[in-house]
């Protein structure tokens, strides 16, 4: 049975002007989310995970910023809409749960004011039909008394309750795709594990495709069905979730693994150094100066995703077409 791609991303790239240069916060980045499939984006903080998923929502066109590339959703270049069209699509179409739901939200508005407004700017609903529908998604998230809840203001809730508000409003209008950027950032986990029982129910109930970014390698390992893990704006290694857990390729890929905590009392290993400055980014292998890996022929390597078997992309020298076996001597 063929999986149908309900967000096509090719050659993402972002560019950020400053005093000294051009960031290149994203540099050609590419990736499918398949209907009713969990895509895991992992990396370090800095990596360009939120600005990738910013961008796709058009939430990044800042002036002087560059966004060029493709993401299509049913036929159309999400990059290249215009403010209107886009928010035609964004929050029925495609949907984002935000890291911080409390910067989201409009303290002066009441919950049922944020949701009202939401779903009439895609649906022709009277008030009392918009109020039980957000009454009946509150519920699905877990949260009870939703007509109290509704008269209340974002402030009034604790982290997990606000962040189950933004999920019942994400959900509201049954998107295709909803990016879901660190869901279960500063909760408990018992937040935790009912935030991401809603985003399963979501997946299998209305078959919609999850972009989950997550620094927790614990969550991407219990969600997803693929992972990508991106470092310096670049996807340097792509797999099904078992075989990235259980055969890493990309050095990178490795040290993230090496330093999640384990059962054993062993010492964590930090990944030495610091990511470079992505100013006038050459396209060259970001991860150079901090692999124990490297080679001669490392320098002169331009970051590309080769495939090494089937489903399993690695971006490292190692494992370039021309250079699979270029990898004798340290650089």
């Amino acid at each position: 049975m063929n999986e149908q791609v309900v967000l096509d991303v090719k050659d993402l790239h972002v560019s950020l002007p400053s005093m000294r240069g051009v960031v290149g916060a994203v540099n050609g980045i590419s990736m499918q989310i398949t209907e009713g499939k969990v895509l895991g984006l992992v990396g370090e903080s800095g990596c360009g995970k939120s600005i990738t998923c910013l961008s796709l929502l058009g939430l990044t066109k800042e002036e002087g910023w560059v966004i060029a590339g493709v993401a299509k959703i049913q036929g159309k270049n999400l990059l290249t809409l215009g403010p209107e069209e886009i928010r035609k699509i964004r929050g029925k179409e495609i949907a984002i749960i935000m890291q911080n739901p409390l910067t989201a939200f409009n303290p002066l508005m009441t919950i049922e004011q944020h949701f009202l407004e939401t779903i009439g700017s895609h649906l022709l609903l009277s008030k009392k039909e918009g109020r039980n529908l957000a009454g009946r998604y509150l519920e699905y998230t877990g949260l009870s008394q939703p007509s109290k809840l509704l008269k209340q203001y974002p402030f009034q809730l604790s982290g997990g309750m606000i962040q189950r508000v933004m999920i019942a409003i994400a959900l509201a209008l049954e998107p295709k795709v909803l990016i879901a950027d660190e869901p279960t950032t500063s909760l408990d986990v018992t937040v935790q594990r009912q935030i991401l029982c809603q985003l399963a129910r979501l997946k299998e109930k209305v078959r919609t495709g999850i972009l989950l970014v997550s620094h927790d390698l614990g969550v991407i390992a219990q969600m997803a069905d693929e992972v990508a893990v991106m470092y310096c704006g670049c996807i340097v290694e792509r797999a099904p979730v078992e075989r990235l857990f259980n055969q890493p390729l990309h050095p990178y890929t490795k040290a993230l693994m090496a330093s999640k905590p384990k059962m054993q009392k062993k010492t964590l290993q930090a990944i030495g150094g610091q990511a470079p400055s992505l100013l006038n980014f050459d396209g060259g292998c970001p991860f150079f100066e901090r692999c124990h890996e490297k080679s001669c022929c490392c320098s002169h390597y331009k970051q590309e995703l080769v495939q090494y078997d089937d489903k399993h992309w690695v971006g490292c020298a190692k494992f370039a077409v021309k250079q699979r076996m270029l990898y004798y001597e340290p650089a």
